[in-house]
């Protein structure tokens, strides 16, 4: 046949796989050499997917597919494309299919139980954990959907009308992009309803959620979670309990009607997002003025909170570049952003399409959580922020010696050799010891053997100057970004190779070896499922340094130090590089200055490119969107920088970086001592942050974070109302969903009231009466993770939005984190909120005291108890069921404090404070 052409539909349904083939067969060629076929097999087709954008075609590299016959399956987003292209290649043929997506009929697709990054959960879990369930729908955008929380006691997988009386919660979220996120915490409680139905001896609970659809509830996948050390108190059918008054001297304000307090139902809405230059014209062509005006069309949204993002707009993932939360103050309300505040994270100076940014808003009213967005809007980049790196960061030319460094003393690393001093001491900063290709400890005391064939410090030491050198990997930022991906990918130095797991590339002929994994390509491309069994990559290195033995045995690569070492620096400068083409997809989203250039290249432009160096060696995550491996492969960066390399101390034009001496920082020690230094001079910028330092028993120096903090009017221990207090002059009163509270009422005389549900009193009001006096509190950020050593400073928020706290009380609970040192860190169900109040509890004013949920296991939870009581929080209260009253050093919290611990009343002044 003659004619080429592209067989399939061009109408595809969303969310229905479509299979497309081409009508043209081809030559015979040669299979593979080195696998163990003997036939010959079809040269393949290369597919492309391109879209229409601002009048000009795109591709798009994800959907790039190779074979005579793949399918693609078009999603929600395919429906607001104005063109889709797909184009088969073979040679110089051609061969063109316009798509034009139909919409599906509204449907939950199905729903997924992830950890709470939503990532896949593999083992158990253990309650005091979160889950995140996704449901994946079609044609369902911006409806909101329900999800139910069963306890399995049936065999087999799915929903069973047998465990309906085991029925947990059900919770709801909004779709957004075709998906759904709503969280469950594995609370404690959950048990109850476990252990009702199992049995005595169960030691695994299973959990699973479904949602309904018009046929009946669709199910998600079960999570097995670890049952508690301790027995559960009998399980009681629920009860509706009955209504009663609330017993307190506290003042109740009755009510002036008989309405309920219900808010009545507003029609409120975003109509429009534009935006206009600052004289509120159209933008026509690329707009060079250094601000933009966003305007806001809504109806009856006046006095509520919007949040405005700022985004470039790209194929593959849309870059959010400033975000601002907003109170409507008119139906038509502007906004002006200046650009020249915004840092240009994405591009380089020299832009493919004529240096400019394609920019659109989104806004989201935060009550609800509708949200729309603007059209794209074209923008001259060289307005926004520069990076400084360039200009900043000077890399050392080869024989020149580094002035900067600090009072002539030490230098940096820049042309210089590792001795192996340098490496012993690289290792114990990120490992922890001196130990290396140790191989892999597994459970049951069983371990995965290194087979290098030389495991000495003094030869790694040797071959890694040697590869550093070959391969100019010269300058310190270069070394550091190496030396953190290498160490993420090798466990710093533990195995030379992947070991067998549920990974395809790990049960495959050429699997991840060497310093940097060097892996092979699959034997058929067009599958997903099939093994790295063509060499690809180890045939490259073999050509490069002329030893065909890598290819015929590639175990070579992770048995010979100097393979190992030599492929990882190989890979690094040689072999990885971002795509030449500057219109190609890639190098649009990260900027022209990035094509063609290796890791090693990319390295130079210091923190900028952290992210896509990852990406480009071990790809995303589908969940996460972030790179596989990216919160160890940017801990061993950070860590390398501020703590091995000193990076800053002899790589910026400033002489005076910004260290502890320059802002004000806690000083937190290991034997329970918190000091508050105050700086004489507190550096340019740094006025209103807190820096937080950790000493350890050793007397090391640990940089946990720096913190932005505020002021706010300190609040009262909350009192208890039957209905919304009116007892001064009301400014907002708006429903929202931050935990347990639903509404909150703020008045002109800084008082705050919020309404909810409380877990012993029902639903209720707590007034916050304003001090009148300023406070102090900081944003405690989502979570921290630190280890070195060992010292770990590990925590994590559940669902809740108390996520403020006084600065004080913060280092306090950074002390106790890391007195515990617990590489499973804790949850923390939360400190305040934003005002100081704390709905639903009453004593957490102004940040002074700190939840958390149990270990419900006695060593752990008394090691933390113990280490707050040390760290000066004065008040701490537990449950009162048998388990607790063998905890010492805490009270009696009541049936309240069944489900956390109470670490309250901190005692500021404990603090020393040290005037410079």
């Amino acid at each position: 046949m003659s004619d080429f052409k592209i067989v399939g539909n061009p109408n595809p349904v969303v969310g229905v796989l479509e299979v497309y083939s081409v009508s043209d067969f081809f030559e015979k060629v040669p299979s593979n050499p080195f696998s163990n076929e003997n036939s010959f097999s079809y040269n393949p087709v290369y597919w492309e997917v391109y879209v229409l954008e601002l009048g000009k075609w795109r591709k798009t590299k994800e959907n790039d597919k190779t074979g005579n016959k793949i399918s693609y399956t078009f999603f929600e987003k395919s429906l607001t494309r104005k063109g889709i292209r797909i184009l088969a290649k073979k040679g110089d043929k051609i061969a063109r299919l316009d798509i034009k997506s139909l919409p599906s009929q509204p449907k939950i697709d199905h729903i997924e139980l992830l950890d709470k990054n939503g990532a896949k959960i593999n083992g158990r879990l253990s309650y005091g954990q979160t889950v995140k369930a996704r449901v994946f729908c079609l044609n369902m955008e911006k409806q909101r959907v329900s999800v139910t929380m069963w306890e399995d006691d049936v065999k087999g997988a799915g929903h069973d009308k047998a465990n309906e009386k085991n029925f947990i919660e059900i919770k709801s979220g909004i779709v957004k992009f075709g998906k759904a996120d709503i969280d469950f915490l594995l609370k404690p409680s959950f048990a109850k309803v476990a252990e009702k139905g199992g049995h005595e001896k169960d030691k695994i609970h299973e959990f699973y959620v479904t949602a309904e659809t018009g046929n009946g509830k669709i199910a998600s996948n079960n999570i097995n979670v670890n049952a508690p050390e301790v027995p559960i108190a009998p399980y009681k059918a629920k009860t509706t309990p009955k209504k009663e008054p609330i017993k307190s001297n506290v003042p109740v304000q009755q009510p002036k009607t008989k309405t309920s307090e219900t808010p009545k139902a507003v029609i409120s809405k975003i109509n429009s997002v534009n935006l206009t230059d600052t004289a509120g014209h159209k933008i026509k062509g690329i707009s060079r003025e250094k601000q933009i005006k966003v305007w806001i069309n809504s109806t009856g949204l006046i006095g509520r909170e919007v949040r405005l993002k700022l985004y470039d707009e790209d194929l593959v993932s849309n870059d959010l570049l400033f975000t601002h939360n907003v109170t409507i103050q008119s139906d038509l309300h502007a906004i002006v952003v200046s650009l020249d505040s915004i840092s240009r994270s994405l591009g380089g100076d020299n832009w493919a399409e004529g240096n400019e940014q394609e920019l659109f808003a989104e806004v989201e009213v935060l009550q609800t959580h509708d949200f729309i967005k603007s059209a794209v809007v074209d923008v001259d980049a060289t307005v926004f922020k520069q990076d400084p790196v360039e200009k900043t960061d000077k890399v050392l030319k080869k024989g020149e010696s580094n002035k900067n460094s600090a009072k002539g003393k030490g230098e940096c690393f820049c042309y210089k050799d590792f001795e192996e001093k340098d490496v012993r001491k690289l290792v114990k900063l990120l490992k922890g010891s001196e130990t290396i290709w140790e191989g892999q400890a597994l459970r049951g005391g069983k371990r995965v053997d290194c087979r290098i064939n030389d495991k000495s410090f003094a030869t790694l030491t040797k071959e890694l100057n040697v590869a550093l050198k070959k391969y100019e990997i010269n300058s310190c930022i270069q070394k550091i970004h190496f030396l953190a991906q290498a160490c993420e990918e090798t466990g710093t130095f533990t195995l030379s190779e992947e070991t067998k797991s549920d990974f395809i590339s790990s049960q495959s002929i050429y699997k991840g070896r060497g310093l940097l994994q060097l892996t092979g390509v699959r034997s058929d491309p067009t599958d997903s499922k099939s093994r790295f069994d063509k060499p690809g990559p180890y045939h490259d290195y073999a050509d490069y340094v002329g030893d065909q033995n890598i290819t015929k045995k590639p175990e070579i690569i992770a048995n010979n130090v100097k393979y190992c070492i030599d492929s990882g620096a190989w890979e690094w400068s040689i072999s990885k590089k971002m795509p030449s083409n500057k219109n190609s997809q890639a190098v649009k989203k990260w900027g022209a200055e990035t094509a063609g250039k290796s890791l090693n290249e990319l390295a130079l432009y210091a923190d900028k490119y952290l992210e896509l160096i990852s990406v480009l060696l071990n790809g995303r995550n589908s969940n996460t969107q972030m790179p596989n491996g990216w919160n160890k492969r940017k801990s061993n960066y950070i860590l390398l920088k501020n703590n091995f390399f000193f990076y800053n101390k002899y790589h910026t034009n400033d002489s005076k970086p910004v260290n502890p001496l320059d802002l004000v920082t806690y000083h937190i020690y290991a034997e329970g001592k918190i000091e508050k230094v105050i700086p004489k001079i507190i550096k340019k910028g740094y006025e209103n942050k807190y820096n937080y330092v950790y000493h350890d028993k050793n007397k090391e120096e640990h940089s946990i974070c720096v913190l932005d903090w505020f002021k706010t009017k300190g609040k009262e221990v909350g009192i208890v109302y039957k209905s919304k207090p009116t007892h001064a002059e009301i400014l907002t009163d708006e429903n929202v969903s931050d935990g347990s509270t639903t509404r909150r009422v703020k008045y002109k005389n800084d008082d705050i009231a919020e309404y909810g549900k409380h877990p012993t009193k029902g639903l209720i009001w707590r007034l916050y009466k304003s001090t009148g006096k300023d406070i102090e509190l900081i944003k405690m950020p989502d979570s921290l993770e630190y280890s070195v050593g060992e010292v770990v400073i590990k925590y994590s928020f559940s669902s809740t939005k108390r996520k403020y706290t006084g600065p004080n009380v913060f280092a306090g609970f950074i002390g106790a984190l890391a007195e515990c040192s617990n590489p499973d860190g804790i949850v923390t169900t939360g400190s305040c909120f934003k005002e100081g109040s704390c709905f639903p509890s009453a004593e957490h004013v102004n940040g002074r005291s700190v939840d958390t949920l149990y270990y419900y296991n006695l060593k752990k939870d008394q090691e933390f108890i113990d280490a707050v009581v040390k760290f000066k929080f004065t008040e701490v209260l537990v449950g009162n069921n048998d388990y607790f009253k063998k905890l010492k050093n805490a009270e009696d919290g009541g049936d309240l404090h069944d489900s956390h611990l109470h670490s309250g009343n901190f005692n500021n002044n404990s603090i020393i404070k040290i005037n410079k």
